[in-house]
């Protein structure tokens, strides 16, 4: 429910019985920078959507760069690896094997 920000998505999966996001970041530290990127990819589309352009929601600078939209979709893709991986070692413990 909601924007698919850091603290939705962690929710969503807790629901399965783990402690999503640290099994996220246990998987390949860099994690964590592609977690901060989608919060602020959200932020963004929310200024952007409801025009609400504030320095403090912004991390304090309105000024959005190119190389930063750019930056979004590769750490998104990342994450969604990512997230695939740690719910296919959930779930073999789980089941005993692989699900895919």
């Amino acid at each position: 429910m909601g924007n698919p920000n850091a603290g939705n998505i962690g929710e969503d999966y807790n629901r399965f019985g783990l402690p999503f996001w640290d099994e996220v970041k246990n998987l390949d530290m860099r994690n964590q920078a592609r977690q901060t990127r989608l919060d602020e990819l959200n932020l963004w589309r929310n200024a952007i959507a409801h025009q609400d352009f504030d320095p403090a929601k912004l991390g304090g600078s309105v000024a959005l760069r190119l190389q930063r939209v750019r930056d979004w979709p590769n750490a998104c893709n990342q994450l969604a690896y990512a997230f695939d991986e740690v719910m296919r070692v959930h779930l073999q413990g789980v089941r005993g094997f692989s699900p895919w």
